[in-house]
């Protein structure tokens, strides 16, 4: 198979500037598409249990088959993963991301039961959780 740095490709593909947001917004759609599906799922196979349950349940699901996804787009488009690409504040988005992590966590659940307290979005609660959820990672 071909990679972005063979000349079959570089006739096809725009430039790396182009290629990287565009491979990061299919893994973020693809990302959401996965976890309103385990949603779906586990909706229909556990109906008695609460939404934020059935919500932790499709996104520890979704979530490293949606990076081990975007693993894969990445390497073999031959593309430095965005954590590789130089920035201009040097490493200070790894230890601002970790010390997050446990707030960022407790979003998802959160959301949900916002969303659920509201009538307008009851019904799509765990979609927009989600949607909040991922815009929220990926600031």
């Amino acid at each position: 198979m071909p990679t972005a740095s063979s000349p079959e490709w570089r006739r096809v593909l725009p430039s790396g500037e182009v290629i990287v947001p565009a491979v990061g917004g299919f893994n973020t759609v693809f990302s959401l598409a996965l976890y309103s599906g385990f949603v779906l799922l586990f909706g229909h196979l556990l109906p008695h249990s609460g939404k934020p349950l059935i919500v932790d349940f499709a996104f520890a699901i979704s979530t490293p088959l949606s990076i081990t996804v975007a693993f894969l787009c990445y390497k073999t488009l031959r593309l430095p993963h965005p954590r590789q690409l130089p920035q201009k504040s040097g490493s200070a988005a790894s230890p601002s991301t970790a010390s997050a992590s446990p707030w960022v966590s407790r979003i998802l659940p959160t959301a949900t039961h916002l969303f659920l307290s509201l009538a307008v979005t009851h019904r799509y609660a765990p979609f927009l959780a989600g949607i909040v959820n991922s815009i929220t990672i990926a600031c």
